[in-house]
């Protein structure tokens, strides 16, 4: 079952892991929290998904 969820993106330096800024995106996918997604269009930088309060 899958749910379309407006879900935080933490953006992390792949060298300091130090937060640069919060994304507002709506993901249609359904995935535990803390899930570690590392996208082809950002090499050097890690997503980390959580689900939004305000879903």
């Amino acid at each position: 079952m899958k749910a379309t969820f407006t879900k935080k993106l933490k953006v992390l330096s792949n060298e300091n892991l130090s937060v640069v800024r919060f994304l507002n995106i709506k993901w249609q996918v359904n995935l535990p929290l803390g899930t570690v997604m590392n996208l082809q269009r950002n090499r050097n930088k890690y997503f980390i998904v959580y689900k939004s309060e305000a879903a």
